[in-house]
C-alpha cells in the first residue's frame, strides 16, 4: 500500500455539479474517479455526517449524541487541553483549527 495519499483532481464545474446533489452523491462520484493507485492510498473512502455517527452511536447503546465545535464540551466536569494528562482530559486531541470547518466533532454517551 502507498505511504501517502493520492488526492483525486476533476474540474471545478463538475465538482460543483456533484457537491450540489449533496454530501453523498459528491463521495459516491468522487470515489469512482479513482485510479486503483488512488484506490490503494490512505485517504478518505466514506463522506461522515452528523446523521450517520449519530445513528452509529445508538446502534451500539449511546445516547445523548450532540455535535459541538471544536474545543467545546457539553460534558460536565470534562476538560479540553486542560494538561493534566488524566483519562478524561483531552488535551492529547491535537485539532487543527485550520480543519475545523470540514471536521465533524461529536459527543456520546454510553450509558
Amino acid at each position: 500500500m502507498n505511504e501517502s495519499h493520492v488526492p483525486v483532481y476533476a474540474p471545478r464545474d463538475e465538482f460543483e455539479f456533484y457537491a450540489a446533489l449533496g454530501l453523498e452523491d459528491l463521495n459516491a462520484w468522487a470515489q469512482s474517479l479513482k485510479t486503483p493507485e488512488q484506490d490503494a492510498s490512505p485517504g478518505h473512502r466514506n463522506a461522515l455526517t452528523f446523521e450517520k455517527m449519530e445513528s452509529a452511536f445508538a446502534e451500539v447503546g449511546f445516547t445523548g449524541v450532540v455535535q459541538v465545535d471544536i474545543g467545546r464540551t457539553t460534558i460536565p466536569d470534562l476538560r479540553l487541553g486542560a494538561g493534566t494528562r488524566a483519562p478524561w482530559d483531552l488535551d492529547t486531541i491535537h485539532e487543527k483549527p485550520h480543519r475545523a470547518f470540514y471536521s465533524l466533532f461529536v459527543e456520546a454517551i454510553k450509558p
